[in-house]
């Protein structure tokens, strides 16, 4: 596996120690929880699983669960299903972290002793159908619809398994790359293309000006040019599993290389000026399929953005994205690359005063309702409280 990185040595040395943090883990448990609560997502106290003894089972966390807020559960009048089930964990709606997070016990289902079990899953939306795209990913690994129980309430059951996750935020084990490489191989073939570029510009937010010009150059240098938001799930796996090189901006369309062969490259284009980006994440994913990584600082935007961001960002044909383009012997004009910036320039100063007419108020209201949580007990309570009121007023 190689890393090259494309940007000022401030970001190198950035990602250097991102990635030096990293480790692997060989061993992972599944422990058998007899006569176990589940509680669900939102509930006045940790969600995951509890032993007969209303103890937490700390496999059950996603990473770290805030240890300050577990208390002995008040009694309460939990459903009781006579049943032996998997727990998976929580859904979270947005796809990047279900690829990231959501499926980390997953490897589980691999084990013929889970085959017919059913699984259990906490989901916020519980009023609600399940994503389409999890339920097609369960489906690839065995699970039939039926066999899904979403927890929306505390569930008791006979018996629960609680796999450990297989990847964390800095730190991975094999068995995650096991999971998506079951996946794939459960996704019939589609067209193969060798190279294949990942466009944003198909999104209707979080724009991105400027990768037009760059991606219309991965175009003329033998990528085919895909947007991931217009493409079924199977679609996109069946191109995903079969190309030797993924590229496109920074975010969750790239996540999909965990359906990649080994030895295959990643191509990340980072689009904030930031030195904190998603690029830590990715690495683990290449790291984890064995796949070679290139990360290249692109951002030519006026006022720095984080990688997460509603503001719109600027990517541009500068010096480090020519000189991979010179190394990896691109064809390409200097002269293309006009044209860009004046309608960058319109969209930012029409968000300055966005922010300027409606940040205050947000403001506000965000002071608000941190006031209001202050007084309701446990960490986790007043973090879904001040969640609920940013969503009802509109200033999340």
């Amino acid at each position: 596996m190689t890393v090259c990185v494309y940007g000022p040595d401030s970001y190198k040395d950035y990602l250097q120690g991102q990635f030096d943090a990293i480790e692997h883990r060989a061993n992972l448990k599944i422990q058998k929880v007899n006569n176990a609560t589940i509680w669900p997502v939102g509930k006045p106290r940790a969600h995951g699983v509890y032993n007969a003894a209303h103890q937490y089972i700390d496999a059950s966390s996603i990473i770290i669960d805030d240890r300050a807020n577990l208390r002995r559960p008040r009694r309460y009048a939990a459903l009781y299903i006579d049943e032996d089930v998997l727990f998976l964990g929580d859904l979270h709606h947005h796809f990047g972290h279900v690829l990231l997070e959501r499926l980390t016990r997953a490897w589980a289902l691999m084990d013929k002793k889970f085959h017919n079990m059913k699984c259990a899953v906490l989901y916020s939306k519980a009023a609600d159908p399940l994503p389409e795209y999890y339920v097609e990913f369960l489906k690839a690994l065995g699970v039939r619809s039926e066999n899904i129980i979403v927890v929306a309430r505390p569930t008791r059951f006979r018996t629960v398994f609680v796999p450990d996750i297989s990847k964390g935020p800095f730190f991975y084990s094999d068995a995650y790359a096991r999971t998506f490489d079951a996946i794939a191989t459960a996704t019939p073939d589609g067209l193969v293309h060798d190279k294949i570029y990942m466009s944003r510009g198909a999104l209707e937010h979080r724009r991105t000006f400027g990768e037009k010009m760059i991606q219309t150059v991965f175009e003329r240098n033998g990528f085919h040019i895909i947007y991931p938001e217009t493409m079924h799930i199977r679609d996109q796996i069946a191109l995903v599993k079969n190309c030797r090189v993924l590229a496109g901006g920074a975010g969750t369309a790239l996540h999909l290389a965990l359906f990649m062969k080994p030895g295959g490259q990643v191509i990340q284009i980072k689009r904030n000026s930031k030195n904190e980006d998603n690029a830590r994440e990715q690495f683990l994913i290449n790291k984890s399929k064995k796949l070679n990584s290139v990360f290249i600082w692109a951002s030519d935007e006026k006022y720095p953005t984080p990688h997460f961001t509603n503001a719109p960002q600027i990517i541009y044909a500068g010096h480090y994205m020519r000189c991979f383009w010179t190394e990896a012997r691109f064809k390409y004009s200097p002269k293309s690359f006009d044209g860009y910036a004046d309608e960058y320039a319109q969209y930012l100063a029409a968000w300055g005063e966005y922010r300027r007419t409606h940040g205050v108020g947000r403001k506000i209201k965000r002071t608000l309702i941190k006031i209001m949580a202050c007084v309701i007990p446990g960490r986790e309570r007043r973090g879904n409280f001040r969640a609920r009121m940013n969503r009802a007023l509109r200033c999340a």
